[in-house]
């Protein structure tokens, strides 16, 4: 349901006027007022009663919380003034309130606690089985047609609720009005709408000559979540440029103000305004900044939080090259929806991708949408080898989702004589990266001009990837495009050089800013074992000897400008690293047995138009595709694990085991995409020392783990470390994988015996992973809709549709994950307006699967 119509309409009476504290209500029906009960939806046998038209029932019945009316699930037997839900066929239906807004400025927001109270009258057939089903439910909207499933903990398009009340024949009958009070249900982040729904259904069409559901005396009430700051981090500012940053709280009882903590104090430039917690200007001081923020609601409650805020040095005296206003698209070659936004749209000029409609827009075109906005040629022949950074203001809503649809990326292109190369991602999101809508995100990307580029290009690319789940807010670039070329002096940002071994290699990449890039180094005072390659700055090889060097690098750039620094480098001469792999030199003959499944060593991985292995020079890899794309979809179960040949122990009596990593797997509830690490002692069993599923997070930045002390049993003198990949079934594996880097095992000073993990074995999903769904549901100005699925490689589909009697009126079947219905019969007229029940046969791997059964509603 979208915020519109009967859905977004509620009577004053029924909203508390003011902001009100822990428990009070935010909302009430007694149905006393028409206008009001028009608000609410309802289908089967729902409908509102007085008392006197229940005058042949007892007098119980009769007594309504709130008279003279209540909402009732049955139909008045005129003759004998009494009610029943005995059709001779099953009846079901559900009453649906109107929608409640939920955010900042209402008066219930994500974080809080929602909690229903309602006078009810249940009579109904007396049976141990689950027959005469009276339920209620809340219902959470994003505002979009998605709604919150509270057992997967994900958006989805099909109608979920959580449970508040259930009932049945096997519940003895209440001959009297009770009332019932939830228990409190926290609303989701995310949250625009929410919705209360009572459900009845018979399950059969047998015993249901019984009076039914009477409901009255309805409310909603707010418990609010503590106040808190929920800003996790701010974005970074740098010297002599305007930037912003949003700080959000969440919790007790809007408004809110903002302040500085006693001795905190911003950086020279930038303002915190305290209404609404935009912290804004253009900083005069670089540095890092612990700012204390406290958060008071409007009863006065405060809660504060300590944030780091970081503001980088100047580009220094930066050529601007190319800057553009979003005023126009002159000299932009633009596709798709691009256009300049009417300011009715969000709200101010900017280059905006989204149906141009002067209102509420979105990208929903009824099919895959998808165009580039790309800028003129811009010269960069004076400017070879040196940075170059792309600056923009962006907004984006898009859907959320495990997996890669509503594309936004940014890519560069460098024409050398006459010839354009390759696009470059620098800057990529997709559904599965957290929408900022309607907050505004400065970004800053860089690359470097190659020394033969005359030319370059930017351009800005939407791509839906698909028809599902479009009615989103699109992509919005505000204010100030450009182009920057820093011109700072040259300098040698390595500020020291990590600690090393004798007979154990060493490798350390020493880095540079400003200048004329491409860079040269060299050095002195290496110890012996050691080089510099003098184009990539990385000093690498096995030290011979061990003590403190002072070792001189120099940079030199293509300018001829150098500058030199003195580092401190330490090499023990006591070998305490029994094993360290840095994969720069890797040979699976020697330390590491064969890999197995998608193990690999690469130096490019490549994610969001970045490599992850830079800097690095390589590192272990469990997928496919590094450079385009990578994944670990093979289209069936994957697994493999990455051995070490055994190494001896020494003298070791405990051993710590420490290693890098990066991981992106999806997420879901379950032990699905394990990545794990075993030890293994002499001939002892395999032990499991680090798990991590899908349940838990993806780590998509280098992440080090480092182990407590282990002790080595008895007897051993060898011991073997294993890293283990397996995605348990082929669904949702279209994700980076696992990097691995720096595996190292020491000697410890101490240590315990391992406490092994368990791995645990995850459930069959095939069916749990289906996501079945029609758009739009209702039908209602258009006289087509859509059965999707998501979730599985659907080879075909096949979809049933009955009538509330069970008699099929519609069936067919196609190739593919979309089926379009015209809302015809099988002798192809219009079906009539009502609800109606479908049922989807997918075909995955040449085996069908059956959906459950979902509802549809026609409302021509």
């Amino acid at each position: 349901m979208r915020r519109c119509g009967k859905w977004a309409v509620l009577g004053l009476a029924i909203w508390v006027a003011t902001m009100v504290g822990l428990g009070a209500p935010i909302a009430r029906w007694n149905f006393e007022d028409p206008a009001e009960n028009a608000n609410w939806g309802w289908w089967g046998l729902w409908r509102f009663v007085d008392a006197a038209d229940l005058k042949g029932e007892d007098a119980s019945v009769r007594s309504f919380p709130s008279p003279p009316t209540a909402a009732y699930f049955g139909y008045i037997i005129t003759e004998t003034n009494t009610g029943t839900y005995a059709t001779g066929w099953r009846v079901w239906g559900e009453f649906l309130s109107p929608a409640l807004d939920v955010g900042p400025g209402w008066l219930i927001q994500a974080g809080d606690r929602a909690q229903v109270r309602f006078s009810y009258y249940r009579q109904v057939e007396s049976y141990n089985g689950a027959y005469d089903k009276t339920v209620a439910y809340l219902y959470f909207e994003d505002g979009n047609g998605h709604w919150w499933n509270p057992d997967t903990k994900a958006w989805q398009w099909a109608r979920v609720g959580v449970q508040i009340f259930y009932k049945d024949a096997s519940n003895p009958s209440e001959d009297e009005w009770l009332t019932h009070e939830s228990e409190p249900v926290e609303v989701p982040s995310g949250t625009a709408l929410m919705f209360l729904g009572f459900f009845f259904d018979s399950v059969d069409a047998f015993d249901n000559d019984h009076l039914g559901w009477l409901v009255d005396n309805v409310e909603i009430h707010r418990i609010p979540a503590p106040l808190a700051i929920t800003t996790k981090s701010l974005r970074e500012f740098r010297v002599d440029w305007w930037g912003w940053a949003q700080l959000e709280g969440a919790g007790g009882t809007p408004p809110y103000t903002w302040a500085l903590g006693r001795n905190s104090a911003l950086p020279r430039g930038l303002t915190l305004d305290r209404d609404t917690g935009v912290i804004k200007g253009t900083p005069t001081e670089a540095g890092t900044f612990e700012i204390n923020f406290v958060l008071t609601d409007s009863a006065g409650r405060e809660a504060s939080k300590v944030l780091t805020l970081v503001v980088r040095e100047s580009w220094g005296s930066e050529t601007i090259i190319y800057g553009h206003q979003w005023t126009g698209l002159t000299g932009w070659e633009h596709t798709g929806l691009w256009h300049i936004a009417d300011p009715l749209e969000p709200g101010e000029a900017g280059a905006y991708y989204a149906v141009p409609n002067g209102g509420a827009s979105d990208y929903n075109t009824g099919s895959r949408t998808q165009g580039h906005l790309r800028s003129p040629e811009i010269d960069v022949s004076a400017h070879r080898g040196r940075e170059l950074v792309v600056w923009f203001e962006q907004t984006r809503g898009v859907e959320q989702y495990a997996g890669e649809y509503d594309k936004t990326y940014v890519q560069i292109r460098f024409k050398a004589g006459t010839t354009w190369g390759a696009w470059s991602t620098v800057w990529y999101r997709d559904s599965r990266d957290a929408s900022t809508w309607p907050g505004i995100s400065v970004e800053d990307v860089s690359t470097r001009v190659p020394a033969d580029a005359t030319w370059v290009q930017v351009q800005f690319v939407f791509d839906s990837v698909d028809n599902v789940n479009n009615e989103y807010p699109g992509w919005f670039l505000h204010g100030w495009f450009g182009v920057v070329v820093p011109s700072g002096p040259l300098a040698i940002t390595t500020t020291e050089l990590p600690a090393g071994e004798r007979g154990l290699p060493y490798t350390a990449l020493l880095k540079a800013a400003g200048g004329a890039a491409p860079y040269t180094w060299s050095a002195t005072g290496l110890p012996d074992g050691l080089v510099l390659d003098r184009n990539a700055g990385r000093i690498h090889g096995t030290p011979r000897v061990g003590g403190r060097f002072t070792v001189r690098v120099t940079v030199t750039d293509q300018d001829g400008a150098s500058v030199s620094r003195d580092l401190l480098l330490e090499i023990s001469a006591e070998q305490a690293t029994l094993f360290f792999e840095t994969f720069v030199d890797f040979d699976a003959a020697d330390r590491w047995l064969a890999p197995g499944g998608l193990w690999s060593v690469e130096d490019t991985v490549v994610h969001a138009g970045q490599n992850l292995v830079a800097g690095r020079g390589w590192a272990a890899h469990y997928g496919q595709d590094p450079t385009d794309k990578p994944n670990f979809s093979t289209g069936a179960r994957t697994t493999g694990a990455l051995t070490t040949e055994p190494f001896t122990l020494g003298d070791a009596a405990h051993v710590k085991v420490s290693f890098e990593y990066w991981r992106e797997v999806e997420s879901y509830a379950g032990a699905y995409d394990q990545t794990y690490v075993q030890v293994k002692f002499g001939s002892g069993p395999w032990q499991t020392l680090w798990y991590k599923d899908s349940q838990d997070p993806s780590e998509k930045a280098w992440t080090t783990f480092e182990g407590d002390g282990i002790t080595v049993p008895a007897g051993a003198t060898t011991m073997q470390i294993r890293f283990v990949f397996d995605s348990v079934d082929q669904f949702d594996n279209q994700y980076v994988g696992w990097l691995v880097d720096n595996v190292k095992v020491v000697k410890a000073t101490s240590g315990s015996p391992l406490s092994a993990l368990v791995v645990p074995t995850a459930a069959d999903r095939s069916l749990g992973r289906l996501s079945v769904f029609n758009y739009p549901n209702p039908v209602r100005d258009v006289h087509t809709t859509t059965f999707a699925v998501r979730g599985v490689e659907t080879e075909a589909m096949r979809v049933e549709v009955y009538d509330l009697t069970g008699r099929l009126v519609y069936k067919d079947e196609a190739a593919g994950s979309e089926l379009v219905w015209h809302t015809q019969d099988l002798t192809g007229l219009p079906l009539a307006n009502g609800v109606y029940l479908y049922k989807v046969y997918v075909k995955v791997g040449g085996s069908w699967i059956a959906s459950e059964v979902q509802k549809l509603v026609i409302l021509r």
